[in-house]
């Protein structure tokens, strides 16, 4: 699931960046970063490091481009304990267990309600017609 995020995020920073909305697409891959840092991919942090740097480069700010490009080419990946990975696996971690929650209280008062959940297909509400 974390990968499909994470997949989510950067086509979203690609439509933003091809709208030249060169901010928002830096938002969106530094989210799929954190979900690279989340699932330990080295291959898509080193990935999402060069994405970011032509983001910066678009931007007009030459100092996080080098940042970035230099963690790419260099291909520094941020340690185990780094403050960024640990950062990003709290945030993600927390983001989780907080929808868990959500997701828990709200079968709960379902429950309480006696609402029955039952899966209608897309076109359950006109199968009734020809029954």
């Amino acid at each position: 699931m974390s990968r499909l995020k994470m997949k989510t995020y950067e086509q979203i920073a690609v439509c933003y960046r091809m709208a030249h909305y060169y901010h928002c697409s830096c938002e969106y891959y530094k989210k799929a970063l954190f979900y690279a840092y989340y699932i330990n991919d080295h291959t898509a942090e080193l990935h999402y490091y060069e994405r970011l740097a032509v983001c910066y480069m678009d931007l007009g700010l030459p100092n996080m481009m080098n940042n970035y490009y230099e963690r790419f080419n260099e291909e520094l990946v941020d340690p185990k304990n780094g403050i960024c990975r640990q950062y990003a696996v709290t945030q993600i971690s927390s983001k989780i267990k907080r929808l868990d929650i959500e997701i828990n209280q709200s079968e709960a008062q379902k429950k309480a309600l006696g609402i029955k959940l039952k899966y209608r297909g897309p076109l359950q509400h006109l199968r009734k017609g020809l029954n």
